[in-house]
């Protein structure tokens, strides 16, 4: 007789689920994509009954379509948190890419980087900045941030 208990789900595996699920693809299709010879290896992982392995994350996450950085977080979080937290203090965190496209669109506003954030410019990036936070905020329901308290 079949066993009907269901393995708990590691984070990895919530995390490689919801991506597949949000996909139009099915296993046979992720597997093709990232380069997996047989599609039940991706049922497999996704329901966390095989670890998925570190090195395969990328070829994963371009198939699906999500944050290669925040799979491989997921997955060293889970698998390897010792070495993940040598590894962020020693190097540091990636950037996502909302800060890579912050540092692409400041890099094309000061290319010559004379910006200096104690100047008009420079505190006017800062203000850009300090009005998206406030607006973020409201979204999200929060009071607003006393800006004036970090002067």
């Amino acid at each position: 007789m079949p066993s009907t208990k269901t393995m708990p789900r590691s984070g990895t595996a919530a995390f490689l689920s919801l991506a597949i699920d949000d996909s139009s693809l099915t296993h046979r299709e992720v597997a093709r994509r990232a380069g997996f010879a047989r599609p039940n290896v991706i049922s497999m992982m996704k329901t966390g009954e095989m670890k998925v392995p570190i090195d395969r994350i990328p070829g994963l996450a371009a198939a699906l379509g999500v944050s290669p950085f925040d799979f491989i977080r997921i997955a060293m979080e889970e698998y390897q948190p010792e070495v993940w937290e040598v590894l962020t203090k020693t190097l540091g965190a990636p950037l996502t890419k909302t800060e890579e496209m912050l540092i692409f669109a400041l890099d094309l506003a000061d290319p010559e980087e004379v910006i200096e954030f104690d100047d008009p410019t420079g505190r006017l990036v800062v203000s850009v900045f300090e009005y998206l936070e406030q607006e973020a905020r409201m979204r999200k329901g929060l009071p607003p941030r006393d800006v004036s308290e970090d002067a």
